[in-house]
């Protein structure tokens, strides 16, 4: 017998047999567990179109809507079975068992291979995606079928896909994944970015615009064709009859499916023709200065503005990009600087040239003079070795009596005067000539000098002859009325004409200057082209305290020679400088010390003895090293100088043969007088009190205020704490030897042994912020051995003990030293002062401080033989 879920008996239940079986080592699950799988349950079907219930079956189709375990569906709905509303716009791909059309496709459902209600999700495609894309069309801007004649820069082209239907192109309405663009010919072709690349529509889409993609025709792609690929996003075969379709997507960078040049659908000669430039906002400038009516030349260059493509005027060019040419013919350059019209070509790569005419202002200048004649042609009346213009009369180029003249080649210039002869100049190593500015630079009627022109001087028949030496003069550079040690002497050979100075040179005549002290010859210069000499004085032993002369020995050529005028051939003028007095030092941080370092007393004379060089110089105004040690000079304090109160620098004076006494510091290290209290036999010193039976045997004390002297400023040494034990040394005793004096305490001796028969200490005043620590002074402990100590402790230290009687632990003293009794043999003590454990106090005995006086609370904790913990606790009485 068979049973049934339905009442047409179709859908198959509860007629499979089941077993259950157990397997070793795996768990069992309960009967009514989450596992339990009911054998009769049938499952139903939902159809689903994204997110609606899909109900587009074709009239008479009835889905499949329920299964069981055990009942089959042979076929789920296929495209055939769906209505014709759905299939005009749309291609069915299949049953999903996700929305993702992930899991899938599934075209029936195999008995016992499903336990669960089943949702499947139809996926759809526009039907515009199932042709295949052949090729493309272009459009050039908005024109169909574009010839190549207008194939230009600038312009836009745009590819628009098509299939073949009935041997007719017609759009493809599908989705486009990617557009690949390339420029080139033949083999070789070079990608166009993405980023010149405008696409539209390339969503899938119901409607019937196609996608595009454009680009702009770059310069670059002048003289080259053009070529786009396409990839779609997807490619469907027709698998059966039944509409079952097989479909692949595409990614974006797949193989391309279409790929056509513009050459398969225009002719193959389409390369991209030259583009148009717009110069209209470009403004030029001539960047040259001409001669008034020479010819314009090739010296155009953009001034303002940028080139623009015609076409599409968002493009423009930066005038690195632009190649300016002058193409007129017979523009010449006007009489003054001024605006004119010329014919200029411009160029730019992928364009073609751009022929406009161009307003430009051309900065003009005048033509170079005839210098001929310029010259006087009269040397006898002209100064020895001078020129001068003869311009009366002289007919320029250009313009009369606008000349000036440069003897440096340029660098600057200096008019030439007009009335008569001009005044006289040197004789210069070259002369030129030029005409002068008119008018404001880069202004209406501006004139720009004329090119230099050089003008030949003759020796012989136009450079002067007439020459004399007048005079010497002699100056130096310091404020004084005469010169001083380390001051330069200048001297100058002027002519006999006043304030001019004398001009010699080869083939005119040459000076030896002899400067002189007291008469006597100290330095030479001979034959010299030059009319100044100098003289520095620096060396002492030469100069000083001397009369300094200086003569110029001026020497003419021989008679006859170079038109050498008559006279004398040998003219000699003096000059004195005066008497040499002392000159000017300056410290370049020259130092000494004062006794090596060492302090001093405060108060004590300072002795120039005592100082030692360091370091530095002192040089004169030539900055020659006058002193560079202790030797050459002698050094002064002021009169009563002494060490001051506080370290610091003093005054000191240099003197130095030839040069005015220099004052520079010197550091003092001071330091306070060593103490001196007053002392004698009988131990009368006022800072170590006499009342000694109330002080600890053995032990001193110190008065505050003692003979004047606060213990706050002092510290002391034991003798036997001095640098290698002798007075000797006790300058060279460590800091650290010295201690603080201990105020209203006692001071035993070091060890705390008693103060002998006649013992030392040592006394000094503390170093502070402005001044080292004094030297030491020793003061002598007396005693007399006929009688008491005068100064030094008697009173004896007594302790007392009072133990509780029920302690197990017994506490005796001897002198200032406790000791425990009654412990377990071996046993640690531990020691406790006022209830505070003493530091490292482990033993059976403990030595108390005997400058501690007092009534105390003494503590002893030990170990029994029991192993039990003892303590005896005392009351200590130290007087």
């Amino acid at each position: 017998m068979e049973f049934y879920s339905d009442s047409a008996c179709t859908i198959k239940v509860g007629t499979l047999k089941e077993y259950p079986y157990v397997i070793m080592g795996l768990t069992s699950k309960l009967y009514g567990t989450s596992n339990q799988i009911n054998v009769n349950a049938t499952y139903t079907i939902t159809y689903m179109k994204g997110t609606e219930t899909f109900t587009g079956f074709a009239n008479g189709y009835t889905a499949p809507s329920q299964f069981s375990r055990i009942t089959s569906v042979q076929a789920l709905p296929v495209s055939n079975n769906l209505a014709s509303s759905v299939t005009d716009t749309e291609t069915f791909l299949g049953w999903y068992k996700d929305a993702a059309f992930t899991d899938g496709p599934i075209t029936s459902i195999a008995t016992n291979t499903i336990v669960q209600n089943l949702t499947l999700y139809g996926k759809f495609i526009s039907i515009n995606e199932v042709p295949t894309a052949q090729g493309v069309t272009f459009k050039y801007d908005s024109a169909d079928s574009p010839s190549e004649s207008t194939f230009k820069v600038g312009h836009t082209l745009t590819a628009t896909p098509y299939f073949t239907n009935n041997s007719t192109q017609t759009s493809f309405l599908g989705t486009i994944s990617s557009w690949k663009w390339y420029y080139g010919e033949g083999e070789s072709w070079t990608a166009i970015a993405d980023s010149e690349v405008t696409n539209t529509d390339t969503s899938p889409a119901l409607d019937t615009t196609p996608a595009t993609s454009s680009i702009k025709l770059r310069p670059a792609y002048a003289g080259k064709k053009i070529k786009v690929e396409l990839v779609q996003k997807y490619t469907i075969t027709d698998t059966d009859s039944n509409g079952g379709w097989e479909i692949a997507e595409n990614i974006s960078d797949g193989t391309a499916v279409a790929g056509k040049t513009k050459s398969t659908t225009t002719p193959a000669d389409n390369s991209v023709a030259l583009g148009t430039l717009n110069v209209n906002d470009i403004a030029v400038k001539y960047t040259t200065t001409t001669v008034i009516g020479q010819s314009i030349t090739n010296n155009f260059a953009i001034d303002t503005g940028s080139a623009k493509d015609a076409n599409t005027t968002s493009w423009t060019y930066p005038t690195s990009d632009i190649t300016v040419t002058y193409v007129g013919t017979e523009d010449v350059a006007p009489n003054s600087s001024a605006t004119g019209n010329y014919q200029i070509k411009f160029s730019r790569a992928g364009y073609n040239d751009e022929t406009v005419s161009k307003s430009a202002f051309v900065n003009v200048k005048a033509e170079a003079p005839d210098v001929s004649g310029a010259l006087v042609n009269d040397p006898t009346r002209i100064e020895y070795g001078k020129i001068a213009f003869a311009i009366t009369g002289k007919t320029l180029t250009y313009r009369t009596t606008e000349w000036e003249y440069s003897t440096n080649g340029g660098t600057s210039w200096t008019a030439v005067t007009t009335s008569g002869t001009s005044a006289e100049i040197t004789k210069p190593s070259q002369l030129h000539v030029r005409t002068k500015v008119i008018g404001t630079e880069n202004s209406e009627g501006y004139v720009a000098p004329s090119e230099k022109v050089a003008v030949s001087i003759d020796d012989d028949s136009n450079v002067g002859t007439k020459v004399v030496i007048g005079s010497v003069t002699v100056g130096h550079n310091s404020d004084a009325s005469t010169p001083a040690m380390g001051d330069t002497l200048t001297a100058n050979a002027v002519s006999a004409i006043e304030g001019q100075g004398i001009k010699i040179g080869v083939g005119i005549g040459t000076i030896t200057w002899v400067w002189k002290a007291d008469g006597t010859a100290i330095h030479t210069e001979e034959n010299t082209t030059s009319i100044t000499s100098t003289y520095q004085l620096a060396n002492v032993g030469t100069c000083y305290n001397k009369a300094i002369t200086v003569e110029a020995q001026y020497h003419y050529l021989a008679a006859g020679e170079a038109s050498l005028i008559a006279g004398e051939k040998n003219i000699t003028k003096d000059k004195g400088a005066g008497t040499v007095g002392k000159g000017n030092l300056t410290n370049n941080s020259y130092t000494l010390s004062y006794f090596g370092g060492h302090p001093s007393p405060v108060g004590q004379s300072l002795a120039s003895n005592k100082l030692s060089f360091v370091s530095g110089t002192m040089t004169n105004k030539l900055n020659n090293v006058v002193l560079s040690s202790m030797s050459g000079a002698t050094f002064s304090f002021a009169d009563g100088a002494v060490v001051p109160e506080v370290t610091g620098n003093v005054d000191v004076t240099a003197h130095i043969t030839g040069y005015k006494d220099i004052t520079f510091s010197v550091q003092i290290i001071a330091m306070p007088v060593a103490p001196n209290p007053s002392q004698t036999a009988g131990n009368t010193n006022p800072l170590i009190s006499r009342d000694v039976t109330k002080i600890p045997h053995g032990a001193i004390l110190f008065v505050n205020g003692g003979d004047g002297i606060q213990l706050s400023d002092i510290e002391y040494c034991y003798a036997e704490d001095l640098q290698s034990g002798s007075d000797t040394a006790i300058d060279e005793t460590p800091a650290e030897n010295y201690h603080p004096i201990p105020v209203n305490q006692p001071l035993f001796n070091k060890g705390n042994t008693y103060f002998g028969n006649k013992t030392s200490i040592y006394i000094r005043y503390k170093a502070t912020e402005y001044k080292q620590a004094s030297l030491p002074t020793r003061i002598d402990l007396y005693s007399d051995e006929s009688a008491d100590y005068v100064n030094i402790g008697t009173r004896k230290t007594t302790i007392t003990i009072s133990v509780a009687a029920e302690s197990t632990i017994q506490l005796s003293a001897s002198g200032t030293t406790l000791t425990a009794s009654g412990m377990k043999s071996g046993a640690s003590c531990t020691w406790f002062v006022d209830d505070v454990q003493v530091e490292g106090a482990t033993g059976s005995s403990y030595t108390l401080n005997r400058t501690l006086t007092g009534v105390y609370a003494v503590r002893v904790e030990s170990i029994n033989d029991q192993g039990e913990k003892i303590s005896a606790t005392a009351t200590v009485t130290v007087q």
